[in-house]
C-alpha cells in the first residue's frame, strides 16, 4: 500500500481545495496522512473545522497537527515546524508528498530534502506576477531554489504557467 502525505499550512486549504483529491487517494487504496494546522485553521469557522476533522477521520485519513505560523511566519516557529515535519516524514517513510499553500509547501520541501521522497507542489497562485508588488517578487528566488526540490509542479492558471 502506498503512503501519501498531504500538507497545507492551514486546515482550510484542505477543506476548500483537497477533499476530492483525498477521496481519490483513499479510493485507490493509499494510506493517506494530512498535516496541517487544525488548531489555527484559517478562513473557515470553528464548526466547519470540526466537521472537516470528523470527515477526514471517517475517511480513514491520519491527521497530524503542525503548528504553522500565519503568513511567512517567524523564524523560530518555522524552524520548529520544519523539525515537526522532518520527524513526521522520517517516521512514516512516505511514498509521495503533495504540498499546498506557499509557506506549507516551502517548509515541507525543505524538511523533505534528502529523504528521496518525491514532492508534488500545487501552487494555488504565485505571489509574483507581471505588475505585482516588488515585495512579492522578493519571494521569487526562494521559489526558484525550492523548485529544485520539487518533482512535479501543478499550477491552476495560465499566468502561473507562464512563470513556472
Amino acid at each position: 500500500m502506498k503512503k501519501v502525505l498531504m500538507v497545507a499550512a492551514k486546515a482550510n486549504m484542505i477543506q476548500q481545495f483537497n477533499m476530492r483529491n483525498l477521496a481519490i487517494l483513499t479510493n485507490l487504496g493509499a494510506e493517506v496522512h494530512v498535516a496541517a494546522d487544525f488548531e489555527n485553521f484559517g478562513t473557515v469557522d470553528d464548526q466547519t473545522n470540526c466537521q472537516l476533522i470528523m470527515d477526514l477521520t471517517e475517511m480513514g485519513i491520519v491527521l497530524h497537527q503542525i503548528n504553522f505560523d500565519r503568513g511567512l511566519g517567524r523564524l523560530m516557529v518555522n524552524y520548529q515546524v520544519m523539525t515537526q515535519l522532518r520527524r513526521l516524514i522520517g517516521e512514516n517513510q512516505y511514498d509521495l508528498i503533495h504540498v499546498h499553500s506557499p509557506i506549507g509547501a516551502a517548509l515541507t520541501r525543505l524538511a523533505s530534502w534528502g529523504t528521496g521522497c518525491p514532492v508534488i507542489y500545487t501552487a494555488h497562485g504565485f505571489h509574483f506576477f507581471r505588475g505585482g508588488p516588488l515585495k512579492n517578487w522578493l519571494v521569487f528566488p526562494i521559489e526558484w531554489f525550492l523548485a529544485w526540490l520539487t518533482q512535479h509542479l501543478l499550477v491552476i492558471n495560465h499566468t502561473d504557467e507562464a512563470v513556472s
